[in-house]
């Protein structure tokens, strides 16, 4: 298992850049990959164990791993010990961008034309989704999206 101690021993933090850089001799400095479906997350196998980057900066600063680490601004390559925070499942999915699949341009927002006003709005919570109402437009359901956001998901809210 990885421990804070491995790690401070092993590597060395750089505050500018996200990045734990190799302070031993035995391997390149930055011995980070990419992974993941398009190779966004960095990974690198630290005393035969896989660890992504993000999580091995939070274990080298706080001396834990917590189930989750969420990047505040959603760039999986801004590793910086500012961008990141320990969350939920929930709370990194609230923070996560509109799907690429997405039609109406707007997160929590599609396109329903079986009713009188098409766009529906919804949001979900605690693994329950909450309908938010149909609008007449676009920009109505995308506000109520906000909205719904803003009253749930808090400060890990992305529209």
């Amino acid at each position: 298992m990885i421990t804070q101690e491995t790690l401070k021993a092993q590597f060395e933090y750089e505050p500018e850049t996200g990045m734990l850089r190799c302070t031993t001799g035995r391997r390149k400095a930055y011995p980070w990959r990419g992974a993941g479906k398009q190779r966004r997350y960095l990974i690198a196998e630290i005393c035969g164990e896989a660890i992504y980057l993000h999580r091995a900066v939070w274990l080298w600063h706080f001396g834990t791993l917590p189930a989750m680490v969420d990047h505040i601004d959603g760039n999986p390559g801004n590793n910086r010990i500012e961008n990141l925070r320990e969350c939920t499942p929930a709370q990194n999915q609230y923070n996560s961008a509109r799907k690429s699949n997405n039609k109406s341009g707007y997160k929590g927002v599609a396109y329903c034309p079986m009713y009188r006003n098409p766009w529906r709005a919804r949001i979900v919570v605690d693994k329950r989704v909450v309908l938010l109402g149909y609008f007449g437009s676009v920009e109505e359901a995308a506000k109520a999206y906000e909205a719904g956001a803003a009253t749930y998901a808090k400060e890990f809210a992305r529209t």
